[in-house]
């Protein structure tokens, strides 16, 4: 079932069952949201640029382990990350939205891929929101994959997220020299 919302045309929604996932900082449990509770991203907002009753979270997962990975590298300080975990989670979801067809949503693709404004992925998320869906895929800005990024608060009875493993990479060493 397709439905329009505003200027956006998006696709019909499904059930998803698979696993995906996520770099978080070691410090934190892999389904916390506190994060995009805190912070904007591409794809939520958060109360450091909006009033709070504009602002949603989010989890942010990948299909593959490399694409989290690069996901992470591209939002961190080259001595970073060795502060992060790769948690694998199995997600059972009712409703999810394929956001990965840009032609056919009439997004440009620079636009949502732009990593200083995020304009155009609020508009996204919100329009997918707006359905009443708990997730949307879209492809990662590091354009090595795809990306499921979940939306905590609209979880339904019968969706959920388990962990399965992490994993704590050792991705950087300190030389304390410069070769």
């Amino acid at each position: 079932m397709e439905r329009t919302i505003g200027p956006l045309l998006v696709d019909r929604t499904d059930r998803f069952l698979g696993y995906v996932w996520r770099g978080h900082g070691r410090r934190y449990d892999a389904l916390d949201d506190g994060g995009s509770r805190r912070s904007t991203g591409r794809l939520h907002r958060g109360p450091n640029r909006f009033p709070l009753e504009e602002t949603w979270p989010a989890i942010y997962t990948s299909f593959e382990l490399a694409v989290s990975l690069a996901e992470i590298m591209r939002s961190t300080v080259a001595s970073a990350p060795r502060q992060f975990r790769f948690t694998e989670i199995e997600v059972e979801l009712q409703s999810v939205v394929d956001c990965r067809a840009f032609d056919v949503l009439g997004i440009d693709r620079d636009r949502y891929l732009n990593d200083w404004d995020y304009s155009t992925g609020h508009a996204l998320a919100l329009a997918v929101r707006r359905t009443g869906a708990e997730a949307m895929l879209v492809p990662s800005a590091s354009n090595l994959g795809d990306n499921l990024v979940l939306f905590p608060d609209l979880l339904r009875t019968g969706s959920s997220m388990r962990v399965v493993r992490s994993v704590d990479p050792s991705l950087s060493k300190d030389r304390g020299w410069i070769e």
